[in-house]
């Protein structure tokens, strides 16, 4: 099952990445992208929304390692870091 898991999320990584062009990519569209793939990739969090797994956030941790990708809190999506951004990971 977590072969499985891995290698959807791969093949969703790669679709996703021309991400690269608009240098975001949206939480709320990775979710649905990735429950067409699988359903249980995402859950319903407290909110009523539409989740990534934790498991596919690790996944997507482990390959965006290091300072270049930030998750912006008010922009609910991830993006390339910029000469602004404070330290650490998360953003506002």
């Amino acid at each position: 099952m977590k072969a499985l898991k891995k290698n959807l999320f791969n093949r969703f990584w790669k679709t996703i990445n021309d991400t690269t062009r608009r240098k975001v990519l949206d939480q709320e569209n990775a979710a649905w992208q990735l429950t067409k793939k699988d359903k249980s990739l995402t859950y319903q969090n407290d909110n009523g929304n539409l989740a990534i797994s934790k498991g596919v956030l690790a996944e997507f941790n482990k390959l965006t390692m290091g300072d270049d990708v930030v998750w912006s809190r008010s922009g609910r999506h991830w993006r390339f870091r910029e000469k602004y951004d404070k330290l650490g990971r998360m953003q506002d």
